[in-house]
């Protein structure tokens, strides 16, 4: 599956002046690796408005303005031993919104730790936020032995889990 990326505007206007010179459009995309129908909807954008810049895609408004934003800070600092339940409702009574109120959760996994952070906003890397939990608390390691119906090698033990072609050639060919 293809990705999609942004067509740049100065190869919009290669694509239009190899089709001004004779160039089918089905060549044009071919030569440019892009899609037909990239090349046909750019020629009948230049046809119709005479420019191949993009255009404008309106995108959704904010659901929360700056002043009801202001509000609910304004609110929380007002009323600081109020909770946050608490302030939820009464905004939403207060405006007939709601408010979502969930907390993020980031997990960040490696090998043998894993780091799970807890945040408010504003609080990201807090020390406070911050719990390590060791799931797996050994090193792995690897056994290795070739076996085959005229005989069989050495038993060899690697520690860390892993056997690379470098190991391989040092540690089992080239003792």
């Amino acid at each position: 599956m293809s990705e999609r990326s942004r067509f740049p505007d100065s190869l919009r206007w290669r694509v239009l002046g190899w089709m001004e010179l004779g160039l089918s459009q089905a060549d044009a995309a071919r030569r440019h690796n892009v899609s037909r129908s990239v090349v046909h909807r750019l020629w009948n954008q230049y046809q119709t408005e005479t420019s191949v810049s993009r255009r404008h895609v309106p995108s959704r408004p904010r659901a929360a303005t700056p002043t009801r934003d202001c509000f609910i800070s304004l609110s929380a600092r007002k009323r600081r031993r109020i909770s946050v339940p608490q302030l939820v409702a009464d905004h939403s009574v207060a405006s007939g919104r709601r408010i979502s109120t969930n907390e993020s959760r980031i997990t960040l996994e490696s090998d043998s730790e894993r780091l799970i952070f807890w945040r408010e906003r504003s609080t990201r890397y807090h020390q406070s936020n911050t719990v390590e939990r060791h799931s797996y608390r050994g090193g792995g390691i690897m056994v290795w032995a070739g076996i085959s119906l005229s005989g069989h090698t050495d038993l060899h033990v690697f520690q860390g889990g892993t056997l690379t072609g470098v190991k391989y050639q040092d540690d089992i060919l080239d003792p």
